[in-house]
């Protein structure tokens, strides 16, 4: 809502202008309870000449004449009330692509949160959950140029960061209008974190709060998406994907927005059907465009992956020649505690996996293809001997000289 059309700035104004409260009360009976309404109440216009009819206007809503500072007071707020909505009329007729955001007055701000309070139960509308002032303006912003468009998370800040006295001035070059350079002083503004699921969700409620302020949106109506947001992002995902991110939640609710500025071209303002947003954000929100974007995507495959097990200990048919005999316990560390599948290669040929005395047989040293190190004639996979049953010598299978000659 404008300036000039808001109920609690006209009833600031005046009693600033210094109307009693039972003027004000007669004003409001009359139906005279904005600035645009006050300022043509009569058809006489500030500095035209004589007001008599503004008086007779003045005269009926008292029923009775006027005291001359209770006159005084009136042509005041005439005149105050003309002005500012003279110049509303003509920012809309003048108005560029680039509006500038109307902050709102504090009896505006007052109203606004004061009402809300009483219409919104459950929830206590104070510390992390109270948009931040220029939050709320941004929005009221949006509903007077009657054009939704997206505001990026990091602006989606609370009130209390805006109370922090303690925060940096930046100086900052800048060139005005002749010319020159000049330092200007700026403050960094506020950034809302975002990085959690608790702390996205207040800063998506501020959201709400601050179009439900500015006539936007109900709030209720917008915390059906904040609900599916936090459902989805918190619920365990399928076997095989990944739980879905907070990129793309923030490319949903970028769709989504995108779809209801499509929805309501003809603009975001209340009419007497309602507000456009609260007709249409829930087919809206349905949309497979932007529910698609919500779906958990599918994860890095682990069915083919190896995790480097050992192998269970297979039966050999080579067995050592003494088993009878006893063996060291520093020597049979290590031995037979399984091995890789023997390549077809070296299972053709008739080679064995282990020794006589039951230590394994390095197969990429019988291939030709070994290039661990070697340490007394063996590396981490088994000795460096050939693998023919016959041979056992320290040369490869392929190059045996028994493979060879067919013995």
């Amino acid at each position: 809502m404008s300036f000039a059309d808001s109920l609690p700035v006209f009833r600031d104004r005046a009693a600033a202008a210094g109307l009693s409260e039972e003027i004000r009360a007669s004003l409001d009976g009359a139906g005279l309870n904005t600035l645009s309404k006050f300022a043509f109440a009569s058809s006489y216009v500030p500095g035209a000449g004589d007001d008599a009819e503004f008086v007779k206007t003045v005269k009926t809503v008292l029923g009775r004449d006027p005291t001359l500072g209770e006159l005084a007071s009136f042509r005041k707020l005439l005149h105050e009330s003309y002005l500012l909505v003279t110049q509303e009329m003509k920012q809309q007729l003048e108005r560029s692509e680039d509006v500038q955001t109307r902050k709102l007055t504090q009896p505006e701000r007052a109203d606004l949160y004061e009402r809300q309070v009483k219409r919104i139960t459950g929830l206590t509308l104070r510390g992390p959950l109270e948009p931040s002032d220029g939050l709320v303006d941004l929005f009221c912003a949006m509903y007077e140029a009657n054009r939704l468009r997206f505001v990026p998370w990091e602006k989606y800040t609370a009130k209390e960061a805006e109370i922090d006295k303690e925060v940096r001035t930046e100086h900052l070059f800048a060139v005005d209008s002749s010319g020159k350079l000049k330092v200007e002083g700026k403050k960094p503004d506020p950034v809302a974190d975002t990085s959690t699921e608790i702390l996205l969700q207040y800063a998506l409620q501020r959201r709400g709060l601050s179009m439900d302020q500015a006539n936007l949106l109900e709030f209720k109506t917008h915390q059906l998406w904040v609900d599916r947001v936090l459902k989805v992002r918190l619920q365990a995902p399928p076997a095989g994907y990944t739980r879905t991110s907070f990129r793309q939640v923030l490319e949903a609710d970028k769709k989504l927005f995108e779809e209801l500025a499509n929805a309501t071209r003809h603009g975001v303002q209340a009419t007497v059907s309602g507000r456009p947003l609260d007709l249409v954000f829930e087919d809206c929100m349905n949309k497979p465009e932007v529910v698609h974007l919500l779906q958990p995507l599918m994860g890095k495959s682990t069915e083919y992956k190896s995790e480097e097990k050992p192998a269970p200990n297979r039966p050999s048919p080579y067995r050592p020649q003494n088993p009878g005999k006893s063996k060291g316990k520093g020597k049979t560390q290590g031995k037979n505690k399984g091995s890789p599948k023997m390549p077809l290669v070296l299972l053709n040929g008739g080679c064995r996996a282990t020794t006589n005395a039951g230590d394994a047989i390095c197969y990429g040293f019988n291939l030709g293809t070994c290039t661990n190190k070697v340490n007394a004639g063996r590396c981490d996979r088994g000795y460096h001997v050939c693998a023919l049953p016959k041979c056992g010598k320290h040369h490869a299978y392929v190059n045996c000289p028994t493979k060879s000659s067919g013995s």
